[in-house]
């Protein structure tokens, strides 16, 4: 009826009347064609949809509540495609207008902050994302007192904030919080209970508390199978991290187990071409490559950088992770010349997509100086952990075990080159790193003295050397 209406030329109002009306059944046609792409993982047509959508939003006026709709969920796409500047300026001209029109306390506004704090925290910009989570968190619990799954879900994103920056006493304090939340509800939210399960596992897993996260991902995954039955990527998800979980205890063969029923839950429902099997191919591709099988690791982890590159592009965060093992994979087996390019590009991406100081670059940075310290390139490996030092004292403050450990390894490139004295500068800095930082019960504490009292040795400091010879005795297990 309004498209006969529209042909008809009966004068200016109604014309602009119809124009509107198929301006609105236009945008929502291309807002349900980007949604039902992006659930099916086709993120770049998706895109291309959701920005026809705005195209079209921009006939609504500079303030319209579609505009923002439009904007948050293309900004969810952009994340999946690794443009993550893109994905936050979106969140933020969103969020801009949801202010504008409900105010900056409103509920819908801690949500777009939620969202732009994702945005935030996969640029590896902690500090920044900590910020806007707080803001939403703060909203939230002034305006949601009756509703405390979203206070719980703030504060799970606050956990894995702490997480990225190696903060696990944080995150354990925060995802804990959650988990009460969620947990003492009339009818607890059990989609948040299960995730908060998982995030809880993550940070024992990462603290070695194997015993505390086993029982956690058991009961996240018996939750999600009642929810979503065996055979659903939300089942696959904690499938996925409690494989982790026994990779890092050494039992290869259950984790491996645990991986490919991943992998065939994420074929069969998403098909060969998406990134969440990409994802799944890198995993096991690692897991391959720790327990040896070379030939195997190669093959899954070559088959996930070129799903990763078709899916989400050539220079999303994704695509470093499988290159810095692919290069990790040839240094293992002295292929050096194939493993420096890798690893070298692995940083570039992480460098360009999330910021050069980050945890992540610094782990990359790391690598590539173990891989010129396994061919004897002494310089160029002191110069890789000194870079891996600097930023990890920008991220973590000076003071913190992560520092240590890389001035460690610093220490040790310069005695490898005969600077002795240099080298024993640097062995006792690392010692005092650990000391400050409350990191004395780590075996690295007691290499940072042994390495120092051996630097007094060669420089022929006999005495000195014996006395801190005897401190590292002290730290022996008797």
């Amino acid at each position: 009826m309004r498209r006969v209406l529209c042909a008809v030329p009966a004068g200016m109002a109604v014309a602009l009347v119809c124009l509107a009306a198929d301006s609105a059944q236009l945008f929502e046609a291309r807002l349900i064609r980007a949604e039902n792409l992006r659930k099916a993982g086709q993120y770049a047509e998706s895109d291309k949809e959701y920005a026809g959508a705005l195209e079209v939003a921009a006939k609504f006026g500079p303030v319209d509540p579609r505009t923002a709709k439009a904007l948050n969920n293309r900004a969810s796409v952009l994340l999946q495609l690794g443009d993550l500047p893109g994905a936050e300026s979106h969140f933020r001209k969103a969020i801009a207008i949801w202010e504008a029109i409900l105010g900056p306390a409103d509920p819908q506004v801690a949500t777009g902050l939620n969202n732009l704090g994702e945005s935030l925290r996969a640029q590896g910009r902690f500090a920044d994302a900590e910020s806007v989570y707080k803001r939403s968190l703060e909203i939230r619990r002034q305006t949601l007192e009756d509703s405390p799954g979203a206070v719980a879900s703030t504060l799970n994103a606050l956990g894995t904030v702490a997480q990225g920056t190696g903060d696990l006493a944080s995150a354990e304090a925060r995802h804990k919080e959650a988990l009460g939340l969620y947990q003492g509800q009339k009818k607890p939210n059990e989609i948040g209970v299960a995730a908060t399960m998982n995030n809880l596992a993550e940070v024992y897993r990462n603290q070695q508390r194997y015993s505390e996260a086993e029982p956690l991902y058991l009961q996240a995954l018996e939750i999600r199978r009642d929810l979503y039955g065996d055979d659903h990527p939300e089942t696959a998800g904690i499938l996925n991290n409690y494989a982790a979980l026994l990779n890092d205890q050494g039992d290869y063969a259950r984790a491996e187990t645990y991986y490919r029923r991943v992998l065939d839950i994420r074929r069969r429902t998403y098909g060969e071409n998406h990134a969440a099997v990409a994802n799944a191919l890198n995993n096991l591709g690692a897991l391959l490559k720790r327990s040896g099988r070379t030939e195997e690791a190669q093959d899954a982890l070559a088959r996930s950088l070129a799903t990763f590159e078709k899916t989400v592009g050539p220079s999303h965060p994704y695509v470093s992770a499988v290159l810095t093992n692919l290069g990790e994979l040839h240094s293992s087996v002295g292929r050096f010349a194939e493993a420096e390019p890798l690893l070298r590009r692995a940083i570039e991406i992480a460098s360009a997509t999330q910021g050069p100081n980050t945890v992540q670059v610094a782990v990359m940075t790391h690598n590539l100086g173990a891989l010129f310290a396994r061919q004897q390139k002494y310089p160029g490996a002191e110069k890789l952990y000194a870079q891996a030092a600097a930023i990890r004292e920008k991220v973590h403050g000076k003071e913190h075990p992560a520092v240590a450990a890389e001035e460690l390894e610093v220490a040790r490139m310069i005695q490898a080159q005969g600077r002795y004295t240099e080298a024993g500068a640097y062995f006792q800095r690392a010692a005092r790193t650990y000391e400050n930082s409350g990191g004395t019960s780590d075996p690295a504490y007691a290499e940072s003295l042994s390495g120092y009292a051996t630097t007094l040795r060669q420089a022929r400091r006999d005495r000195e050397a014996e006395r801190v010879e005897d401190r590292v005795r002290a730290l022996l297990p008797k």
